[in-house]
C-alpha cells in the first residue's frame, strides 16, 4: 500500500477508523475505512498501490490494512478498533429527502468526509453539483437548519441527494474490498 502524506509531510497525524453505514435497512457500519487525520481539517483514507481507497467490513479488519500500508505509516500507533465517526449515508439521504434540520450533523460529517475521500481520489465533482454542496456545507457549519437555505437558494432537493449519490459511487468505484 501507498503511503497516505506527501513527501515533506511530519507525522504528527494519527489514525482514525471511520464507519460508513450505507444500508438504511440496519443500524450498523457496512464498511470501514482507515485513514490518516493531520489533527486539522483533513481525513486521508489509506489507499492501496494502485492509489485505491481500501474499504473494509469487520473493524477488526483495520489491523490488516495498516500492516500492509506504508511502514512510515506503523509509527502512529496500531489501528484502532474504536470508531471515531459514523458517516450515515442513510441518514443523509433520509434527511435531505424528508427533513428540515441536520440536528446531528450527518450531513456535514458526510460533505467532508467524503471530499476528502474524493481528494484522495484525484475526483473531481462536477461544478453543477459541487457548487451546491460547498454552499450547503457552509450553511451547515454555521446553521443546521437547512430546509430554508435550499429554498431560498433554489436549490431541489433532488438535486443535493443526486450529489450525494455521484460522491458514494466515485468513492466505490474506486476502492478496494477486503
Amino acid at each position: 500500500m501507498t503511503k497516505t502524506t506527501d513527501e515533506n509531510d511530519v507525522f504528527s497525524d494519527f489514525l482514525e477508523t471511520i464507519a460508513i453505514r450505507i444500508d438504511a435497512n440496519t443500524e450498523n457500519a457496512n464498511f470501514y475505512i482507515l485513514c490518516v487525520n493531520n489533527g486539522k481539517a483533513y481525513s486521508r483514507p489509506i489507499t492501496d498501490d494502485r492509489e485505491q481507497l481500501v474499504l473494509f467490513t469487520h473493524v477488526e479488519q483495520a489491523e490488516a490494512v495498516l500492516q500492509q500500508a506504508d511502514a512510515a505509516l506503523h509509527t502512529l500507533g496500531p489501528a484502532p478498533q474504536t470508531i471515531l465517526d459514523l458517516v450515515d449515508v442513510a441518514q443523509v439521504i433520509y434527511l435531505l429527502d424528508s427533513g428540515d434540520i441536520d440536528q446531528s450533523g450527518d450531513i456535514l460529517l458526510f460533505i467532508n468526509t467524503f471530499n476528502d475521500f474524493l481528494k484522495t481520489i484525484n475526483y473531481q465533482m462536477p461544478v453543477m453539483y459541487d457548487k451546491d454542496l460547498k454552499a450547503l456545507g457552509h450553511h451547515l457549519f454555521l446553521n443546521r437548519q437547512f430546509s430554508g437555505f435550499l429554498h431560498e437558494h433554489n436549490i431541489e432537493r433532488k438535486h443535493i441527494i443526486d450529489s450525494i449519490y455521484l460522491m458514494v459511487g466515485a468513492v466505490f468505484s474506486n476502492a478496494t474490498f477486503l
